[in-house]
C-alpha cells in the first residue's frame, strides 16, 4: 500500500514539502517491493467484481451521500470510546493483568455467538465483503451486522481499557464495513431480492466499502487517506472508489461541523 503510506505519513508530519513527499514515496515503494515475496502482490481483501452494470448499485451514490452522517456518528463514537478507554488504562501494577484478562474474556464470550469479532477487525471486513457467510437471509444478516457494529466499538474500548495496545485503523474499517453491509442488506431485503447470489454479494460489498471509507475518514481525519486506503486494500472498481470518496469527504465535513473532525 505505497500510496496510502505516503499520504498517512505526510498527514502525520503536518506539513510536507516536495522533498519530504519524494523521500516518503521512495521509502514506501521500497518497503512494498521488499514485502512482495512474503505477502504477495494481490489485494488484502478479495472483493467481488463490481461494475456500473452490477444489479443493486443504483442506491450506492445516494448511500454515499446520506450515509455520511451515520458514518460520521459511528466514527465519533469509536473515537470517543477509544480515547476514554486509553485514558483509563491501568498502570504497571497487579491491576493490569486482571484488566487484560477480563477484556479478552469478554471478547471470547462474544465470539461464541459472533465469530467475526476477534482480532483487529480484518475478519469483520471480510464478512462484510462476503455477507452470505453470516446468513443467507438478507434481513437476518443485516440485523447481525448491526449488532457487530455496536459490539466492535464496545469491545475495542474494553480491550484498550484493559491495557491492550493497538490503533484504530482496522477497527474503523471494520465499523464502517459493518454499517455499510447492514444498509446494503436492508435494501436487498426491502426490494425482495431478485438478484443472483453473486450480484447481491458484490452490491453489499460495495456498500460496505463506502461505509468503511466514511468512518475511516473521520477517525483518521483525512478523506484522501481513507479513499486511497480502501482502494489499495481492495483494488475495487472505480465507480465504488468514487462513491467512497464522496462519502469520505461528506463524513469528514459532517464531523467537523459538530467539532469532532
Amino acid at each position: 500500500m505505497p500510496v496510502s503510506g505516503v499520504v498517512f505519513a505526510a498527514i502525520a508530519l503536518g506539513s510536507a514539502g516536495v522533498g519530504d513527499v519524494v523521500v516518503l514515496a521512495v521509502a514506501s515503494g521500497v518497503a512494498t517491493v521488499l514485502a512482495w515475496p512474503v505477502v504477495g502482490r494481490h489485494s488484502v481483501y478479495a472483493v467481488p467484481h463490481v461494475s456500473l452494470g452490477t444489479p443493486g448499485l443504483g442506491g450506492l451514490v445516494p448511500w454515499a451521500v446520506v450515509g455520511a452522517l451515520p458514518c460520521a456518528a459511528a466514527a465519533i463514537a469509536l473515537n470517543v470510546v477509544a480515547r476514554r478507554a486509553m485514558g483509563a488504562q491501568p498502570g504497571p501494577s497487579w491491576r493490569l493483568p486482571i484488566a487484560t484478562t477480563l477484556a479478552m474474556l469478554s471478547v471470547g464470550v462474544a465470539t461464541v455467538w459472533w465469530p467475526g469479532l476477534p482480532g483487529n477487525g480484518k475478519g469483520l471486513v471480510e464478512l462484510a465483503i462476503r455477507p452470505a457467510q453470516v446468513s443467507p437471509e438478507a434481513g437476518r444478516a443485516a440485523a447481525t451486522f448491526a449488532v457487530l457494529l455496536v459490539l466492535k466499538i464496545v469491545l475495542t474500548g474494553l480491550c484498550l481499557r484493559g491495557g491492550i495496545v493497538g490503533g484504530l485503523l482496522t477497527p474503523a474499517l471494520a465499523t464502517g464495513a459493518a454499517l455499510g453491509a447492514a444498509v446494503g442488506l436492508c435494501l436487498v431485503a426491502l426490494t425482495g431480492g431478485g438478484m443472483t447470489v453473486g450480484a447481491e454479494t458484490a452490491a453489499v460489498a460495495a456498500y460496505g466499502l463506502v461505509g468503511a471509507a466514511g468512518v475511516l475518514s473521520v477517525s483518521h481525519r483525512s478523506a484522501l487517506f481513507a479513499t486511497v486506503m480502501v482502494w489499495e486494500l481492495t483494488h475495487v472498481a472505480w465507480p465504488v472508489v468514487v462513491a467512497c470518496a464522496v462519502c469520505a469527504v461528506l463524513a469528514r465535513l459532517a464531523a467537523r461541523a459538530v467539532g469532532r473532525g
